[in-house]
């Protein structure tokens, strides 16, 4: 089993890339009256989020990242500083620049993304020998969390600097919790994802992927049999989100079904997902047994649907405690 007892403040991290979000405002896609800039990525999403979940005195967020020095990338660590986020592991470079992306949402709260990325420094994160830096720097953490994008964003040698970083940090004792996030644009090919995803559920403790990304790249049948393949690889937990369909866990032998609350006037679905992990994980490292922890993601992510953009305002987001119910 995962060991999630961990001393108070816990020290967390997540690893990955955050972009300046364009969002095209109006009633569908085709309507674009205006325009509004956040900041956001899906790792960056998640940390805000057990940020605001656990207070300063239980945690301790650290987000690892590469910016520019231009305004925005200025922009952005202030934004992040103000949530509480530790930023000494954010690298500068002078040559490069966040990527963007850009929203449009319909009606029923679907999105779909245009992405400028080709010259974000986040993909520049292990130039030179940064990742053996980490390597010792980490050590102490108590959990790090990473996805797929953060994973198809690097060039190939620097994959494996990831990956050579997760090993050690895993027998360091850091739990790594893994959301594999497929966005197809970001990879050669499937089969090339495929590989990747599957290199890093080997030194993953927690698992949290959406079944539909499973489906996608393993071909799975039904979520039970992503649950069991991953169980079988010795993931500890697995955690299988499914849209507005039952989420599915495995832990052990056993795989148990949680329903999923159906909410009204959704918004936007950007962060679904994203949010759904901050409420997991925050409860878990607070001791709060799966059931508890599952309660507080739907919770969240059925706030967060509400709103338009990928983060929600702060004096929005609820304490733990009103989301485990």
């Amino acid at each position: 089993m995962v060991n999630w007892k961990c001393d108070s403040p816990a020290r967390v991290a997540a690893i990955g890339e955050c972009m300046i979000e364009h969002r095209e405002v109006g009633t569908d896609l085709k309507s674009v009256p205006g325009s509004a800039r956040r900041f956001s990525g899906d790792t960056l999403n998640t940390l805000t989020y057990m940020a605001r979940l656990l207070d300063r005195g239980t945690a301790e967020p650290f987000y690892i990242t590469a910016l520019g020095m231009d305004p925005d990338s200025a922009a952005m660590l202030a934004a992040w500083e103000e949530e509480g986020i530790n930023t000494a592991f954010v690298r500068r470079f002078r040559d490069k620049l966040p990527g963007s992306y850009t929203i449009s949402t319909a009606q029923d709260g679907e999105r779909q993304f245009s992405y400028d990325r080709d010259k974000s420094a986040a993909r520049e994160l292990f130039r030179d020998d940064y990742a053996e830096s980490l390597s010792n720097s980490l050590k102490d953490l108590d959990l790090l969390y990473l996805s797929g994008i953060t994973v198809a964003i690097l060039p190939p040698h620097d994959r494996e600097k990831l990956l050579n970083l997760l090993r050690t940090l895993r027998r360091a004792g850091v739990i790594i919790v893994y959301d594999p996030n497929y966005r197809a644009v970001l990879w050669a090919s499937p089969a090339e994802a495929r590989d990747w995803s599957g290199r890093v559920y080997l030194e993953t403790d927690v698992a949290m992927p959406g079944f539909a990304d499973e489906k996608a790249l393993f071909d799975n049948a039904a979520p039970e049999q992503s649950c069991k393949r991953l169980a079988d690889l010795g993931i500890t937990e697995v955690i299988m989100k499914n849209g507005s369909s039952p989420c599915l866990v495995a832990a052990g032998q056993d795989i148990v079904r949680f329903p999923v609350t159906f909410q009204d006037g959704v918004a936007d679905t950007t962060a679904a997902g994203d949010s759904f992990n901050a409420g997991y994980i925050s409860s878990r490292l607070c001791g709060h047994d799966i059931a508890a922890s599952i309660r507080a993601g739907q919770t969240l992510a059925g706030m967060v649907i509400q709103h338009h953009g990928a983060i929600i305002p702060r004096d929005d987001t609820p304490p733990l405690y009103r989301i485990i119910g």
